[in-house]
């Protein structure tokens, strides 16, 4: 295996450009530990996301118009407007190298 260690967003554009035409005809697969998930997406944030519920991100503009959470404010930002983020999701049908 050869592995290309990516810091920045930087090192992945230098690392896909050096990609042959059939590699990057390729699905965008991540590596993990004990599963691996395909990439459907890349966003990003146009807004500073929280997560006040601990379920998940949610744009802060969901709360500061509304007067019932307006503690919501001070909720800690854990992703900034301008910050990108690759949507990964589980695949539950393992891949098929042949597609």
């Amino acid at each position: 295996m050869k592995t290309t260690n990516i810091n920045n967003w930087s090192d992945l554009k230098e690392f896909v450009q050096s990609l042959s035409e059939a590699e990057l005809q390729q699905p965008v697969i991540t590596w993990g530990e004990s599963y691996s998930k395909r990439v459907h997406s890349i966003s990003i944030m146009t807004e500073d996301m929280i997560n006040p519920s601990g379920d998940g991100c949610e744009p802060l503009s969901a709360y500061t118009d509304d007067s019932d959470y307006t503690d919501m404010v001070d909720e800690p930002v854990i992703v900034k407007k301008g910050e990108i983020r690759i949507d990964a999701y589980f695949d539950f049908e393992p891949y098929n190298h042949e597609q």
